[in-house]
């Protein structure tokens, strides 16, 4: 018997405490899922194999969140060699989460990603990334300043401009003309990935924001930490309010998506809702 609201997988990370391996999740992600997109949320360990991981999103689940996270994606998987510490990767993460996105494709249930996420996203179709945005000519600082309290941490550091005919700006378009966003990450597209479009960049270029063009699932993304603010603010909520009808749309709609015309129109609901 399905659950009454959709059910989302969240991608964890993990970590070894004291030699014990720990998959974990920040709560704030899955009180953003429950209270603001009304889905409920089940997080998938790094420890699932493809078939598995699969099978889950095939047969089970109605969409994924990739959640923001301390580590980094490994270089090597976008073909360049690690030029910071080993220490702040988590490849078990990398494998499930690219898998979980070319799965969710394949099977057209919709992704959306935050921060390390967006990254995910990128690198899963074939896009690279700067692997140190302090080391980028041009760019402004984009990482957190440790010594401050955790919400002045996630507190607006700059402003993004959204591509106005692209899908996010339907989904925020009576927020304002400014619209600010926290920046906690060392990472950031580099180039594009195939299939993906530009939705928001920051004053210095940075890619904030994307989509996929050439799919039929949803797929979308974000730089910032939407889930932080996510009761309060009125962007993190149309985002977030977004990913849960369409995985709504998406878990009512199960029995007839071989229909490729009713695929593409699921597609299309990103820019409606």
């Amino acid at each position: 018997m399905r659950l009454s609201e959709p059910v989302v997988g969240v991608m964890t990370d993990f970590a070894d405490v004291d030699d014990v391996g720990i998959n974990s999740v920040r709560t704030r992600y899955l009180e953003a899922l429950t209270q603001t997109a009304g889905v409920t949320p089940v997080l998938l360990p790094t420890t699932l194999r493809p078939a598995q991981i699969d099978s889950l999103i095939g047969e089970r689940l109605d969409g994924i969140l990739l959640t923001g996270a301390s580590s980094n994606v490994h270089p090597a998987r976008f073909s360049q060699a690690l030029s910071f510490e080993e220490r702040l990767t988590d490849t078990s993460r990398d494998d499930v989460a690219i898998e979980a996105i070319l799965s969710s494709v394949k099977h057209c249930k919709p992704v959306f990603g935050i921060c390390r996420g967006l990254q995910e996203v990128n690198v899963a179709f074939g896009g690279t990334l700067h692997q140190d945005l302090s080391k980028v000519p041009g760019a402004g600082v984009h990482h957190e300043d440790l010594g401050l309290p955790r919400n002045e941490q996630y507190g607006a550091a700059h402003t993004i401009s959204l591509e106005r005919q692209g899908s996010l700006f339907e989904c925020v378009r009576n927020s304002g003309a400014d619209i600010w966003v926290n920046s906690l990450h060392r990472q950031a597209i580099d180039q594009l990935g195939d299939g993906l479009t530009v939705e928001a960049v920051a004053p210095d270029g940075i890619i904030e924001a994307i989509s996929a063009t050439g799919t039929l699932a949803p797929v979308f993304a974000v730089q910032w930490h939407l889930e932080w603010f996510h009761d309060v603010d009125p962007v993190s909520r149309g985002l977030l309010c977004t990913f849960g009808r369409l995985c709504r749309f998406r878990a009512q709609r199960d029995a007839f998506f071989e229909d490729g015309q009713l695929a593409k129109t699921f597609r299309r609901t990103l820019a409606g809702l």
